[in-house]
């Protein structure tokens, strides 16, 4: 079935195909104009409704203050859809089987929702031709593969995605970054193996990803360029959000940061008595940054972080038993570091600290708490006429 129009109004259109009539339900849209109100449902079989730019096309909807809700319940599922408009509204509703959604709005003040319930998901959205802007988005998948991506090219968006249950996965932005300024994100995943990847470019963005549930393992990279962002990656919390899921752990972090006077806050933590290890690791490159560090299990835990630029503040822990290991790089000058590691199996704590600096001071404190078999390693030179402080904890 095609639809094509251009007109005011409301477009109502409820298709129920009985399971032992109909093959297949489809649908292509060309719609223009204003103020359209759009409701489409299709119950049971092969679905679709079309384009960017797949099955017959078709697809592409115009105008000012336009709704449309799609709602696709059971069998093979699809839908894709264009729309470019200002405080356009889409939502789309998939419930059962094959899945897949892409939604593509242009324009200020858009709106679109993707929820998906059970089976093989699978969504993407896009916001943004070069100028919008206050654009909202959501994702919310429910049950079995999942899979998300998100595209952002614009100013003061907001976007909110939750995966909870089965394989997960965040992505599509590593690639295609979230492009602008004032952006605030959202990921949450609770499942079986969650991993989040992403790409910011801008300033005053805030990105918050949490990944817990008792997963069996978690994996997070993320790229930033700009300043003023804040960035809270957690998993399993704790920092303090607390909440245990009892994850297993296996969590594996990697954060890249380019720019001035960001703040990053990551944790990894499980519960009490779980095997897997934790790695985290750490690049910044840029002045007045700060990073707040948290491992906590009672497994092997890793941490790494280089930072190269001025008036820096690292926070590092490591809490709980078995090995603590730990490796700091700074380069420049007037930067801040508080190290310490607690708790540990035997004693096994490894920390090494390397401070290079052109003349400015720094200030270092570290502190490790065990019975016996403490390592420390600190390289670094101080050509500050008052000296660099350093205080050395080994109890």
């Amino acid at each position: 079935m095609r639809i094509t129009g251009t007109h005011l109004g409301i477009l109502i259109l409820v298709m129920y195909f009985a399971a032992q009539t109909v093959d297949a339900n489809e649908i292509y849209i060309t719609q223009s104009g204003d103020n359209i109100d759009m409701t489409i449902v299709q119950d049971g079989e092969n679905n679709v409704i079309s384009s960017i730019t797949g099955n017959t096309t078709g697809a592409p909807i115009h105008g000012n203050n336009t709704s449309t809700t799609f709602t696709q319940t059971g069998d093979n599922n699809d839908i894709g859809v264009y729309m470019s408009a200002g405080n356009g509204q889409q939502t789309v509703t998939q419930t059962g089987n094959t899945n897949y959604a892409i939604v593509d709005c242009h324009g200020n003040n858009c709106s679109a929702t993707i929820i998906q319930n059970g089976n093989n998901n699978a969504a993407n959205l896009e916001f943004g031709n070069g100028g919008d802007y206050d654009q909202t988005g959501t994702i919310t998948q429910d049950g079995d593969y999942n899979e998300a991506g998100i595209e952002i090219n614009g100013d003061d968006n907001t976007v909110v995605m939750d995966q909870d249950g089965d394989y997960n996965s965040i992505g599509g932005i590593t690639s295609a970054a979230a492009t602008g300024n004032n952006n605030s994100l959202s990921m949450t995943q609770n499942g079986n193996n969650m991993t989040f990847e992403g790409h910011l470019v801008g300033s005053n963005n805030s990105l918050t990803s949490f990944q817990g549930g008792g997963a069996n393992n978690s994996f997070i990279r993320v790229s930033t360029v700009g300043s003023n962002n804040t960035g809270d990656l957690r998993q399993g919390k704790k920092m303090d959000g607390s909440v245990d899921g009892n994850d297993s752990g296996n969590h594996e972090q990697y954060i890249t940061v380019v720019g001035d006077s960001n703040t990053i806050n990551t944790s990894q933590v499980n519960s009490n008595g779980a095997s897997s290890d934790h790695h985290m690791a750490h690049i910044i490159t840029g002045d007045s940054n700060t990073l707040s560090h948290l491992q906590y299990a009672d497994s092997k835990k890793q941490g790494f972080i280089e930072i190269t630029g001025d008036n820096n503040n690292v926070e590092l822990e490591q809490r709980n038993s078995a090995t603590h290991f730990a490796d700091i790089v700074l380069t420049g000058d007037g930067h801040s570091v508080y190290g310490e590691q607690r708790g540990g199996m035997n004693g096994s704590h490894n920390i090494t600290v390397d401070l290079t600096n052109s003349g400015g001071a720094y200030n270092m404190s570290t502190t490790q708490n065990s019975s016996t078999a403490q390592t420390y390693t600190l390289t670094g030179s101080c050509a500050n006429a008052n000296g660099c402080g350093i205080i050395i904890n080994q109890n």
